[in-house]
């Protein structure tokens, strides 16, 4: 697990564990954030669409990625604050899609502050056939090891 600023080092990857979806939870989202659009939770709407189905919200995949890498890569005590994002929808997120992020330390820097470093991290969702469904970057400020 990544804890302090000194154990991110670019160019390492790191894969989650998979999080497989489903209507419940399209539906909790749905609930959650006030997002009742049809093609998310109706199926006849959803089969007139492109998708031909219903299909997650694209924010659930990006909050999913987050989630994903908070469990399994980052240690969140660490993470002083998340700086921003650039992110990417280029697939649709399936009920019954296993998902899984791929985080690769795109970058780490020194911040302005010495008890601190910025990272980003270069990360792809990708299904359970490989695909690429999002995709983008995180950048979040780290505490660095104290010290002694």
């Amino acid at each position: 697990m990544l804890t302090y600023f000194e154990d991110y080092h670019a160019g390492d990857e790191h894969i989650t564990p998979t999080r497989t979806i489903t209507a419940a939870d399209i539906a909790a989202f749905a609930t959650l954030t006030g997002d009742h659009h049809p093609l998310h939770l109706d199926s006849t709407f959803a089969q007139t669409t492109l998708f031909g189905e219903r299909i997650a919200h694209g924010l659930f995949g990006l909050a999913l990625v987050n989630g994903l890498a908070y469990r399994t890569i980052i240690d969140e005590t660490f993470v002083v604050a998340f700086l921003g994002l650039n992110w990417t929808f280029s697939g649709p997120l399936r009920i019954g899609d296993s998902v899984q992020a791929r985080v690769t330390i795109a970058e780490c820097r020194a911040s302005r502050h010495p008890t601190r470093g910025i990272v980003r991290e270069h990360i792809l969702l990708t299904n359970q056939h490989g695909e690429t469904i999002q995709h983008g970057d995180f950048t979040f400020l780290v505490q660095r090891q104290p010290i002694a």
